[in-house]
């Protein structure tokens, strides 16, 4: 006869099916309790054995996953605890050290009592303090000196501006002056911004006292100037007053922090006029002379006149040179190549020499431009006997 499986339902949610068959051909339900009843064949007790292995590893699943669950998010709300805890912890010490700092203005002692001087608590840093009256002062001052120190060194550019001069040897229309060399001290002194805008301070001064006769020279000088200083300000800079360039300078030799300031300059102004030297190419053929030729040319600066200055200048250099430069270059066909030959390599000594001389007379202005508020001796003196007091309590 078929054998049948009866859910037995007497062992709850682990149900299970069995197989018992009696004597007569039918068929009767058995508990859990009651696992091997008579008559029943040895294959139903075999399945009964495999479903009860079934069921046991089921519920253990069941279990394992429930306590993964529930350890999961003990873990996970332990963490919130704990950062919790840190958080608050961190806001107690800073309320705490609030409450325990005094104020600047009681930190300061009266004219009268110890001629005012500055007293420290155990707990507060050794340090120079002062009210926020004191400090605006200090610091307006501070913005007044640099910009005067700015003003006057626009107007020195301005001037010297004025006063051009021409190389021997040079075509008539290029001249220089030398009035990159205040562009340069304000620019390593104050900063790119500095440097920058003195040079376009200058260049529109010159713009508007001297008239339109000068305008195409003032946009290429303002755009050369400017990229010039402008690099060599930020090369300085870095070279100088980044974390890692201190600390390695610190470290090598801690005595001679500022001697090699002019070395620095030095360099900073190499790279500016490396930068500046093809630009002023662009400056020249693209601006310069486009405009002088369409604002004078009925006056005869055209780019023919022009051409014949190259070529003269060219063959008054040749008949200057010993036999085996003599002729080397003979003739300029073109205006760019007369820029090439003699307008960039004057451009680059220009801002060389500029370099040169600031990096000698910086060390002695340094003294003028740079302008820090000293301490009164006395405050000094006070200051550290009451960090010796603090430091033995």
């Amino acid at each position: 006869m078929e054998s049948k499986y009866i859910k037995d339902k007497g062992s709850g949610s682990n149900s299970r099916y069995i197989r018992d068959k009696d004597d007569r051909g039918g068929y009767r339900s058995s508990s859990g309790d009651n696992r091997g009843a008579e008559g029943l064949s040895g294959r139903a007790r075999y399945l009964e054995m495999l479903e009860r292995e079934q069921e046991m590893k089921d519920a253990l699943e069941m279990i394992e996953g429930d306590y993964t669950a529930k350890e999961r998010i003990a873990k996970r709300e332990a963490v919130k605890k704990e950062a919790a805890e840190k958080e608050a912890a961190k806001k107690q010490v800073e309320s705490e050290r609030k409450s325990n700092a005094k104020p600047a203005s009681t930190l300061k002692l009266s004219q009268g009592s110890e001629g005012g001087t500055v007293s420290f608590s155990s707990d507060v840093e050794a340090k120079p303090l002062a009210n926020e009256d004191e400090d605006d002062k200090v610091f307006k001052k501070i913005v007044i000196r640099n910009i005067a120190t700015c003003a006057v060194l626009a107007i020195t550019a301005f001037l010297l501006q004025l006063i051009t001069f021409r190389l021997p040897l040079m075509p008539n229309m290029i001249r220089t002056d030398l009035s990159a060399i205040p562009e340069l001290l304000a620019a390593v002194s104050f900063g790119p911004i500095a440097g920058v805008a003195i040079v376009l301070i200058k260049n529109g001064l010159f713009a508007i006292i001297m008239g339109d006769a000068v305008a195409a020279t003032a946009i290429s000088n303002a755009i050369m100037d400017s990229a010039f200083v402008g690099v060599a300000s930020f090369i300085f800079a870095r070279g100088m007053f980044s974390p890692m360039a201190i600390e390695k300078r610190m470290m090598e030799d801690p005595e001679g922090v500022r001697d090699n300031r002019g070395k620095m300059i030095f360099k900073s102004g190499l790279i500016g006029a490396l930068v500046a030297t093809p630009i002023s190419y662009f400056t020249v053929t693209k601006i310069a002379q486009p405009m002088i030729f369409r604002q004078f040319g009925a006056y005869g600066y055209t780019a023919e006149s022009y051409l014949v200055i190259y070529n003269d200048a060219l063959r008054a250099l040749n008949s200057h040179l010993p036999a085996p430069l003599n002729g080397i270059i003979t003739e300029i066909p073109t205006l760019s190549r007369g820029v090439l030959i003699y307008n960039l390599p004057f451009t680059f000594l220009k801002y060389i020499a500029v370099t040169v001389i600031v990096a000698i007379i910086f060390k002695w202005l340094s003294k003028i431009l740079f302008y820090r508020p000293t301490l009164d001796p006395e405050d000094v003196e006070t200051m550290k006997k009451q960090q010796q007091n603090s430091q033995k309590k």
